[in-house]
């Protein structure tokens, strides 16, 4: 497995803003870019598979001093970038781009709180981004002063390779959320989707909950401190990761996608855990629901059987009392899972309330 070489970072103590650059600096960034020339040195000893990352937070980065970690890089092979809160405009976007591309070996690109701005160089960095073999993870978190519908309309369509993006804090709502809702749906590779701390309505999600019927591979989704937000637009959410709480809904409902809300744990897949252990402790948590108010014989058999049920009752029977049991062993392992009931509960109820007169007059009868 991949394993930790090292490191070269410098930060503030800022919170979301530069420490301004002084002149006096200057000396002290080159002694800085020397060391991490000298570095690549030991790392042409490490395996292919050490891992080197590049912090570079809340300070100021002038051109110059962009241009001499730029040289000192090109021939460091590290595997992650952050750029964080660096104030430095386009010379910035240029230095990642540069970056980027005289490393094949990146996986991780954070440019939280870099502001973005339609221009060339951000363009050339999208392209960038696309055309990498090996970005996987990248961050423009706090990125946008405005809605980023532009960034969005564009980005999307070409990050056809990247499996994590965190968008937190980018004022996202509306038409942005519509051009997500389309990407999503188009079922892409993106396995983790931070959309924190956004102005997404009840109409938004909606649209993610749409998408999601249809999306077999976000394992992830983070909507927290979405204010906006009211119980109407958790109901949808839910539902597409719950049913509306019969089993047959239940059972043809997402199984794969965690979302974490102001709601977490409500009504979450374990990301974790494969889409057949959620579909089982989803099923038997509503068994024990049901149980609560002795209704899982009448739920199931009035709403949920054919017209015929009778006779596909005395079939189903078995497997269904096989399926408690089945559940219940999955369920015992999910630590979300606040109302558990004892299966042999269950299937008591369920022997007991389950038109057992006609199964005993055709078990006389054979």
């Amino acid at each position: 497995g991949e394993y930790f070489c090292g490191g070269f970072g410098v930060f503030s103590d800022l919170e979301e803003e530069a420490l301004p650059y002084d002149p006096a600096l200057f000396g002290h960034w080159k002694e800085w870019a020397d060391a991490l020339s000298q570095y690549r040195h030991y790392l042409n000893q490490c395996p292919d598979k050490g891992l080197f990352s590049i912090y570079l937070a809340r300070v100021q980065l002038t051109p110059a001093v962009l241009d001499m970690l730029g040289k000192a890089l090109k021939e460091v092979g590290f595997n992650e970038l952050e750029l964080i809160y660096n104030d430095s405009g386009r010379h910035l976007i240029s230095f990642a781009t540069k970056a980027l591309q005289d490393n094949d070996r990146c996986q991780i690109l954070s440019m939280e709180g870099n502001q973005y701005e339609s221009h060339d160089e951000n363009e050339l960095l999208l392209e960038t981004i696309m055309n990498h073999p090996s970005l996987r993870k990248l961050s423009m978190k706090s990125c946008f002063n405005d809605s980023p519908r532009s960034f969005l309309g564009e980005a999307l369509r070409k990050f056809r390779n990247i499996t994590s993006m965190d968008l937190t804090s980018n004022l996202i709502s509306g038409e942005s959320v519509t051009y997500i809702a389309n990407f999503l749906e188009t079922n892409p590779c993106m396995l983790h989707l931070n959309l924190s701390s956004n102005r997404i309505d009840d109409n938004d999600a909606a649209k993610i909950a749409t998408a999601l019927v249809k999306n077999k591979r976000l394992r992830l989704l983070e909507l927290e401190c979405n204010h906006v937000m009211t119980k109407v637009g958790e109901k949808q959410l839910r539902k597409t990761v719950y049913g509306d709480e019969t089993l047959n809904s239940i059972s043809d409902s997402n199984h794969i996608c965690e979302i974490r809300s102001d709601w977490s744990g409500t009504f979450c897949n374990g990301s974790r855990d494969t889409p057949n252990v959620n579909r089982r402790w989803k099923l038997y948590d509503t068994l024990s629901y049901h149980h609560t108010k002795f209704s899982n014989v009448l739920e199931l058999v009035d709403n949920e059987l054919p017209n015929d049920e009778t006779n596909f009752a005395r079939k189903l029977m078995p497997i269904v009392l096989e399926s408690v049991q089945l559940y219940a062993d999955n369920s015992r392992k999910c630590s979300s899972l606040s109302r558990f009931v004892k299966p042999l509960s269950i299937v008591y109820e369920m022997m007991r309330g389950w038109r057992m007169p006609s199964l005993f007059e055709n078990h006389e009868n054979t």
